[in-house]
């Protein structure tokens, strides 16, 4: 790897920078490219059509704002779609929009990133920026860009803090979890002799302001049993293969022995170690705590991982810095080769397969007038997204497009009572019904009336399977 400990070593020539230039382009032309191709096979889904739709149905940035309160999700992503919802009608918008920003992360990785090229190409086409921040199309790629900007103002931290922290303050407005990991990085500012109070200081706020429901559960049976899952975290977000045939409690210790390694890499550097001690320690705890996390939230793990990474080659820690980059090497070929099985999985199989559902009932005209119930609501919005039509939420008993998630909604309710309350919302309005839930109806509901109609099955996100039947107006008395 040559005499750095992660990458080949670091010139100022002014042929070394055309050079880094020219590969970071070339890198972020095959990847956008690749990227773009991805995204024309990806179908998207709930969480992604959720963004897009409060966006464009809120009537105001301040409806926006306001309808906020119930995502759990700082601004800054919907503020970015709500003029582009202005002007294009389709959510294809938003995927361009996010491959731009993908780019742009790509493109400065390959200038500023202190890795091997071999390193840099592993990572950009490994899973989570070769597939799950690129091609599904949240707010997160935006915070990791804003967070990858202030590694490269790290440098200049202290004699330009507001630029530092600046580029910080917008990654936290990105989602929570950006939030947590810029908190951690904004302690690099404090001097030495206070950064142990400020520090303490912040994992204090952060934990009062992010979980003041669950301060007195912190020691709780239940919830300690839960770090154990926290920390098996650790080990998926290295290695993201859900099915990997390892047992419960080595992946939990595997997960632990991965954080010690991290800790004896950044403790030399105390600036380092605290912005690893808070930002991992709050994303632990809030996984733990608050929600467990899919793999677009595990990530933050493994990306926070590679940005300590490049804070550690700044600050010039030799520590083990051969046998690291040859490990960080092989970890990231082995995400590049899950990048590879999931993209050719998305690519030959539906993502959602709510597109699918939009498409069949916008060339069946009969439906065209029809009432449309969907349950579970929260898989609504992979529909509505594509069909420009409002749909009928039982569990809220609101008509509308994206999912509200306040206390008129019930969690629970029987498929039985789903139905009937949308047999009745029907019969209200005098229009045919279409009930679309994501598990077939039992032969004893079918008694109910609705005749099966079609069905979307063999998505990537099994939740997102969808069974369509018909209740015809002449049928009711």
């Amino acid at each position: 790897m040559g005499s750095s400990w992660l990458s080949e070593p670091m010139t100022s020539s002014a042929e070394s920078k055309v050079s880094n230039a020219r590969f970071a382009l070339l890198l972020t032309l095959i990847s956008s490219a690749v990227s773009a191709f991805l995204l024309s096979h990806h179908e998207m889904w709930r969480d992604e059509l959720q963004a897009w739709l409060l966006a464009r149905d809120s009537g105001s940035i301040l409806e926006l704002l306001q309808n906020l309160k119930y995502e759990g999700h700082t601004p800054l992503w919907y503020l970015l779609l709500y003029p582009l919802t202005r002007t294009f009608a389709s959510p294809v918008a938003m995927q361009v929009l996010h491959l731009f920003i993908a780019a742009g992360f790509v493109y400065l990785f390959g200038i500023f990133a202190p890795f091997s090229r071999l390193q840099k190409t592993l990572f950009v086409f490994g899973f989570y920026v070769g597939y799950q921040y690129t091609v599904v199309s949240r707010g997160y790629m935006l915070g990791f860009l804003f967070i990858e900007l202030a590694c490269i103002f790290y440098p200049t931290r202290v004699a330009r803090p507001l630029r530092f922290l600046g580029v910080l303050f917008l990654a936290s407005m990105t989602s929570v979890l950006a939030m947590i990991l810029a908190g951690g990085c904004a302690l690099t500012v404090a001097s030495r002799k206070n950064a142990i109070a400020v520090f303490l200081v912040s994992v204090t706020a952060v934990v009062w302001l992010l979980f003041p429901w669950y301060m007195g559960k912190i020691f709780d049976p239940f919830v300690l049993g839960r770090y154990n899952d926290a920390a098996r975290r650790v080990f998926f977000a290295v290695f993201p293969l859900h099915d990997m045939k390892l047992a419960y409690n080595l992946q939990g210790l595997a997960g632990v022995l991965i954080l010690a390694v991290f800790g004896l890499l950044t403790h030399p550097i105390r600036s380092v170690f605290l912005v690893y001690l808070a930002g991992m320690g709050c994303l632990l705890f809030f996984m733990a705590t608050l929600y467990r996390g899919g793999a677009w939230h595990v990530g933050f793990i493994f990306m926070f991982m590679i940005f300590l990474l490049w804070l550690l080659r700044i600050e010039g820690s030799p520590q083990w810095k051969k046998t690291i980059s040859r490990v960080l090497s092989l970890g990231l070929a082995f995400q590049m080769l899950v990048w590879i099985k999931v993209a050719h999985e998305d690519v030959i199989r539906p993502y959602s397969s709510g597109k699918a559902v939009a498409e069949y009932l916008v060339r069946s005209n009969r439906f065209k007038e029809a009432l449309i119930s969907v349950d579970p609501d929260f898989t609504g919005a992979a529909i509505a997204g594509y069909l420009h039509q409002r749909l009928y939420y039982p569990r809220s008993g609101r008509e509308g497009t994206y999912v509200v998630w306040d206390h008129t909604r019930q969690q629970r309710m029987s498929v039985d009572k789903v139905v009937e309350l949308s047999i009745q919302k029907a019969r209200e309005l005098k229009r045919d019904l279409v009930m679309i839930l994501n598990e077939p109806l039992s032969e004893e509901q079918r008694g109910l009336g609705l005749t099966s109609i079609a069905k979307f099955e063999g998505a990537m996100v099994e939740s997102e399977d969808f069974y369509l039947y018909f209740y015809p107006l002449e049928r009711r008395p």
